[in-house]
């Protein structure tokens, strides 16, 4: 399907492909930690317009971050040699087609780093708690962000995925930090839980670009190992999950609701792994990764709004 350039509608859908804002994943993590507030402040005007701020804050930083990741990959050559025709050519890269300029791009990517800043900085301003160590680490987040494929291009030197993991976590623990003033056990096992499920989907797309990742010098965990060290990677992703899915069940409030809830999504977790490692089937095991994010975020937020509701 191709896009009229010329189009308001056409350049206005080519910019949310180009900072993938589709993808709700990217602030998810707020209102996840949202609804481990203590309710009398997440139902405050406060609180809502906490929530609101952190939602910007992920979506601007984020955003920011992946057009940057386009602008390089398109200088460099290596989306078109992953996403042009023959080759995941379903992946909308709008950089590519020529609906938008390089240049466009760039100030998309700084308007949107703008945006989340701005709104990062008015959050910490009405927060309750201002802890020092929780900006100083979401500063640090939002800048191994923003580099991730660009100036520093932390993904071209192996560190892509430590920042995927780190830049999720911290979508839930900064408004945690800034709306408590601490990070109890609690929050700290469902933000790392979100940040292993996000890496598991991203190690499967990389999958599908290590042969194009290697070529161009991307290192990225696939691009750099072996079949067998790759299974053992995702057989370890799934390991650390598992033990934290288990760490969050019992730390839940009722343990029995968060266990039942969380079946539909062990049970996407099976499918991906038959399809992701035994079938390499890395397109559908990376669809099944979005299944498995919202059907685990999902289970624990409604499990922390009950504890909420009647506590």
């Amino acid at each position: 399907m191709t896009t009229d350039v010329g189009s308001t509608t056409g350049r206005f859908r080519a910019f949310i492909e180009l900072g993938k804002l589709r993808v709700v994943e990217m602030w998810l993590g707020a209102p996840l930690a949202w609804s481990l507030w203590d309710r009398d402040l997440a139902l405050s005007g406060r609180g809502l317009a906490l929530l609101v701020l952190s939602v910007l804050t992920a979506v601007g930083i984020s955003a920011a971050a992946l057009a940057l990741d386009d602008v390089t990959g398109t200088k460099d050559g290596l989306d078109d040699n992953n996403h042009g025709a023959g080759h995941r050519a379903a992946v909308r890269k709008p950089l590519l087609d020529g609906t938008i300029s390089l240049r466009a791009a760039r100030v998309f990517a700084a308007g949107c780093a703008a945006v989340g800043l701005s709104a990062l900085t008015t959050a910490i301003a009405i927060a309750p708690h201002r802890p020092w160590w929780m900006i100083a680490v979401t500063l640090g987040g939002v800048f191994l962000a923003l580099n991730y494929s660009y100036f520093l291009k932390l993904s071209y030197i192996g560190a892509g995925e430590v920042v995927t993991f780190v830049a999720t976590a911290l979508v839930m623990l900064f408004p945690y930090g800034l709306a408590t003033g601490e990070i109890t056990p609690v929050a700290l096992v469902q933000a790392l839980l979100i940040g292993v499920w996000e890496l598991q989907t991203a190690t499967y797309a990389n999958c599908l670009d290590m042969v194009g990742d290697a070529r161009f010098g991307r290192l990225t965990w696939p691009a750099r190992l072996p079949w067998k060290g790759i299974a053992r990677m995702h057989a370890s992703l799934y390991a650390v999950a598992g033990a934290l899915l288990l760490l969050a069940v019992a730390g839940a409030e009722r343990s029995w609701l968060l266990a039942l809830l969380a079946l539909p999504l062990l049970a996407t977790q099976v499918q991906q792994v038959r399809k992701g490692m035994r079938e390499r089937d890395f397109a559908t095991a990376r669809a099944l990764g979005f299944r498995v994010f919202r059907l685990g975020l999902a289970a624990l937020a409604v499990s922390n709004l009950v504890a909420m509701a009647v506590g």
